[in-house]
């Protein structure tokens, strides 16, 4: 291989390299949460929210709001991604109940148990690596 071939290939791999990046050791973290079985499906009345809290007590709470379909991707809004390690995890569903009225807010009901909405009674955890995550939850009526 002469000098400038050498050379050729050189640059190729390095804006190979550029292209591709070399990661930024965060984790990207999608699932779906499910209630006896079924997904829980947000829409106009009902909300449903995920949210991850570290382990070790410190740093950010990555959070995510169920779409239509059940899924969920967490972000903290400061940073896309979250950062690799363990988590305690919260999740709490409600639903608006009643018409809607001019002047008079609407009464909302929970649809999971109240202890999934701690992180410390949920009995939820999860660990999250470098790249993609696929986390599921699979809730019960019946408190965890």
């Amino acid at each position: 291989m002469t000098r400038s071939s050498r050379r050729r290939a050189s640059c190729c791999l390095l804006a190979v390299m550029l292209l591709v990046g070399c990661g930024d050791g965060l984790g990207r973290v999608s699932g779906t949460v499910t209630l006896d079985g079924s997904p829980i499906r947000a829409d106009a009345d009902t909300r449903c929210t995920v949210t991850f809290y570290p382990a070790g007590g410190t740093g950010a709470t990555p959070s995510g709001v169920v779409d239509e379909a059940g899924k969920f991707e967490l972000g903290t809004g400061a940073v896309d991604g979250v950062e690799p390690g363990e988590y305690k995890v919260a999740v709490s569903a409600s639903q608006l109940v009643g018409d809607a009225q001019p002047g008079v807010p609407r009464s909302g009901k929970r649809l999971t148990p109240a202890a999934y909405g701690d992180p410390n009674q949920s009995g939820l955890t999860a660990t999250v690596k470098p790249g993609g995550n696929q986390i599921d939850f699979a809730l019960s009526s019946d408190s965890p």
